[in-house]
Parts: structure tokens; C-alpha cells; sequence
């Protein structure tokens, strides 16, 4: 079994899990996603841990989705440009950082007739 989780502090309400552990059931996915409360001053210890326990984590709100670029591995597209991230996976030990916050916003935004450059058609 793939253990993922979601991350942040604090953590009292977040639906992740839920919308994750169902996906999983239904794609008859061998995983489980929980949430875990790591407060900003054990971050660097979480990520540790993370390398060799978890598939992947998400990072639900700042400080740690800033504070997290500095101990991962490497920060990949947007996130770097952004320095912040909020999709973190495990390749073979070695942590990624993604941010699909701005992915998602930019296509909200499209859809929207934002083009870029904040420009209207």
C-alpha cells in the first residue's frame, strides 16, 4: 500500500482525504491519503521522514508551501518561477515540487476570456 497525505498547519478542515481515499476506492487503487499536522518548525523533519514513507504529499497553505521549496530536492515549471509549491512526489526517494495552483488558476482564468497579459478579448 502508497501512503500520500496532505500537509499544513493548522489542518482542521480540509476535504482532501476524503475526495482522495474515494478516488483511490473507486480506480481500485492499492493507496490511502491522510492528513497530517506538522507544524512550521518540524517541516524540515516531515521531509525527511517523507522521502522514504509517502508517494507524494500536497501542501494546503503558506507558510509551508513557501518554506517547503528550500528542503525539497528539486522545484519543477512554475513553482520555481513562483517559489512556492503545493504538489510534492516521490521519485524514488528523491521529493519534486510542483505548483498546480497556478495551473489551475491560469485555466479558470482562460475559461473566463482572461488571456495573457490580463488582457479581455
Amino acid at each position: 500500500m502508497q501512503v500520500y497525505a496532505v500537509i499544513g498547519y493548522p489542518l482542521n478542515h480540509t476535504l482532501s482525504p476524503n475526495i482522495h481515499n474515494y478516488v483511490f476506492k473507486v480506480l481500485g487503487v492499492d493507496s490511502i491519503y491522510v492528513p497530517l499536522r506538522i507544524p512550521p518548525k518540524k517541516l524540515h523533519y516531515f521531509v525527511e521522514v517523507a522521502k522514504d514513507s509517502l508517494g507524494g504529499f500536497n501542501v494546503t497553505m503558506p507558510p509551508h508551501k513557501v518554506s517547503i521549496v528550500n528542503l525539497i530536492n528539486d522545484v519543477v515549471g512554475p513553482a520555481k518561477v513562483l517559489n512556492s509549491v503545493n504538489t510534492v512526489m516521490n521519485k524514488d526517494g528523491e521529493l519534486l515540487g510542483y505548483n498546480t495552483d497556478y495551473i489551475a488558476i491560469r485555466h479558470a482564468l482562460s475559461e473566463g476570456g482572461v488571456t495573457q497579459g490580463g488582457r479581455m478579448p
